[in-house]
C-alpha cells in the first residue's frame, strides 16, 4: 500500500502539467485523386488513345502485309506462322499500351508533386483506394488542369517487319 501512496503524488503532478504541454500537432492533410477519371479525361489520356490508334493502324497494316507474303507459302503452314505472327502483334500492342499507360502516369505524377508543392506536408491518396473521403478532398480537377496545362510525348510508332519462315518479330526501335 505505500507504493501506492508514493505513485499517486507523480501521477497528480504529471495530470497537472497535462494542459501546459499544448494541443498536439495536426498530422499531415489528406487530398485524393480519381485516378481512373484522370487517365480517361486528361488532355494526356486522349493524346495516349490517338497515340494507340496509329499504333494498331500501323500493326493492322503489317499484318495484312504478312498475310499477303502467307499466300505464297504452302497451306499447311500457313496457318501455323499466320498465329505466330498474330501473337507478336499482340504482343506488341501490349507493349504500346503499357508504354503510353505509363506516360500518361508519369505525367500526372509530375502533376500531383507540382500540386503538393505549395501545400506543405499534404498526402495524395488514389480516390479508389478509399472508402470515404469529403468531395472536398477531391483534388482530381485541379490534377487534369495541371496535366492539360502540360505536354506529353509518346514513343515513335513501332516498325513491324513479319517475315514469313523467318520467325515474326517486330524491328527494333530507334
Amino acid at each position: 500500500m505505500s507504493r501506492l501512496f508514493r505513485l499517486f503524488p507523480c501521477c497528480l503532478l504529471l495530470a497537472a502539467c497535462l494542459p501546459l504541454t499544448g494541443c498536439p500537432k495536426a498530422g499531415p492533410s489528406v487530398a485524393c485523386v480519381d485516378v481512373e477519371r484522370v487517365m480517361t479525361q486528361s488532355k494526356a489520356a486522349r493524346q495516349a488513345n490517338e497515340h494507340l490508334g496509329k499504333v494498331q493502324a500501323v500493326l493492322q497494316d503489317s499484318l495484312t502485309a504478312y498475310q499477303k507474303e502467307l499466300q505464297k507459302n504452302p497451306s499447311g503452314r500457313r496457318q501455323q506462322e499466320l498465329q505466330q505472327g498474330t501473337a507478336v502483334l499482340q504482343r506488341q500492342l501490349a507493349l504500346e499500351q503499357a508504354a503510353a499507360r505509363n506516360v500518361v502516369t508519369r505525367h500526372m505524377l509530375a502533376a500531383i508533386e507540382k500540386w503538393r508543392a505549395g501545400k506543405g506536408g499534404t498526402v495524395v491518396i488514389a480516390r479508389q483506394s478509399l472508402l470515404a473521403a469529403p468531395d472536398s478532398a477531391d483534388i482530381s480537377d485541379d490534377i487534369i488542369a495541371g496535366m492539360d496545362a502540360g505536354s506529353v510525348a509518346f514513343p515513335d510508332l513501332p516498325r513491324i517487319n513479319l517475315r514469313a519462315g523467318s520467325g515474326a518479330a517486330p524491328a527494333p526501335r530507334k
